[in-house]
């Protein structure tokens, strides 16, 4: 009896579901329609990743307002540090009027709320505005201005810039103000008897201090460089400056490189202030006798580092201001910047490697001697290179 009434009881409740599906369907379905077919206003909006406000209006007032007003606001955004992204915002510009307060901006038909005051303010009351007028299209640069067109010169800039990371970091850990100063290490901790093991200690010790400062002091320069881009005029004027320093730079290394081939390379221009050397040389004097000697060296490589980088940030500044460039992500750019300081370091772990082994620090001189002209040659063309990669970035 009881499995005699089951079918009786469901036939009603899917009589009734299908009852209902054949009412209500209709509604949903036009619904759809209505969503994806109604008033639609779409807007621009340009930000700095750089900027705290600029985040906060992209990740939670914009989203909050699009819970709203869903079916209706349509938003594309545009971070300013991509070179194609800045040139649309200099467009809409040409068409609207130059911004008057700093990122972030965003256009909706032929408006401009400019800062996050206004587009608190106003952002609201001119999507309702433009719904009630059964929406509107993007901004006046048109989609012309946003397509994201492969560009093999720009692919090519970028490829461009990941090598000058990687050969900066190396021509860096290579150069006078770096190696002689590696050189001068490895002589006196021979001659107060270091040897075997603690040498593997202190080099130890004493590359991952300079790596550490080094990465950080990089981490640094790059966070300013993120916070300079809410201004992108002060951004372009600055990495103008950038570029012309490294040309100069590039410069006084070719006269450098003459230089050394006349045998003068006492003589040549981009090096350590003696001041500077001495106080390295101390430095090196002091914490090497140290009974800790491994804590010594953390020491020694964090104040050598920072003693060292007036002349090796010659080549880590403008590498930073191209990291910028090639890349808008951040874990990608600490990635880089990693890169840049093992390629740094590489050159003083062969020589810790080496002088283990048996290697003196006379042959090291000769060899720095040998090859100091090539290597103040290729440091030119890397000058040259991340100054034209600034300029074409402008």
């Amino acid at each position: 009896m009881i499995s005699a009434k089951k079918p009786i009881f469901f036939l009603p409740f899917t009589a009734y579901g299908f009852l209902f599906l054949l009412v209500f369907c209709p509604f949903l379905f036009s619904y759809e329609i209505y969503a994806s077919k109604g008033p639609c206003v779409r807007m621009y909006y340009f930000y700095s990743s750089g900027c705290e406000e600029c985040l906060r209006i992209k990740n939670s007032y914009i989203p909050d307002l699009n819970k709203k007003y869903g079916f209706c606001l349509d938003v594309k955004y545009f971070e300013v540090n991509e070179p194609e992204n800045y040139k649309l915002l200099l467009e809409l510009e040409k068409n609207f009027h130059p911004l008057k307060n700093p990122l972030p901006a965003l256009f909706v038909e032929n408006h401009v709320l400019d800062g996050d005051e206004e587009i608190k303010d106003g952002l609201e009351r001119l999507i309702k505005y433009y719904v009630s007028k059964g929406g509107c299209d993007w901004p006046a640069a048109g989609e012309r201005g946003i397509k994201q067109v492969d560009n093999p010169a720009l692919e090519r800039f970028k490829s461009l810039g990941v090598f000058a990371i990687i050969s900066g970091g190396l021509l860096d850990g290579l150069n006078p103000c770096a190696f002689t100063t590696i050189i001068f290490l490895i002589s006196y901790l021979v001659f107060i008897g270091r040897k075997g093991r603690e040498i593997i200690f202190i080099g130890g010790a004493f590359t991952c201090a300079v790596f550490i400062t080094y990465f950080l002091i990089g981490l640094g320069l790059f966070e300013f460089t993120v916070k300079m881009a809410v201004f992108p005029l002060l951004g372009r004027v600055v990495s103008l400056l950038i570029a012309c320093m490294a040309v100069v730079l590039g410069i006084l290394s070719l006269y450098d490189y003459y230089k050394i081939k006349e045998g003068k390379i006492e003589a040549i221009a981009l090096q350590l202030p003696q001041s500077l050397k001495n106080k390295i040389h101390s430095a090196i004097r002091k914490e090497s006798k140290t009974k800790h000697f491994i804590l010594g060296s953390l020491c020694l490589g964090f104040l050598i580092a920072l003693l060292e980088f007036p002349c090796t940030g010659q080549v880590y500044l403008p590498v930073i201001f191209v990291l910028r460039r090639i890349s808008e992500f951040r874990p990608r750019a600490l990635f880089y910047l990693a890169l840049y300081n093992i390629m740094f370091i590489l050159p003083l772990i062969a020589v810790f490697i080496f002088a283990l082994k048996g290697t003196s620090s006379q042959i090291f001189a000769q060899l720095m001697k040998k090859n100091a002209g090539t290597i103040k040659v290729f440091t030119a063309i890397l000058f040259f290179a991340l100054a034209a990669i600034l300029i074409v970035w402008l």
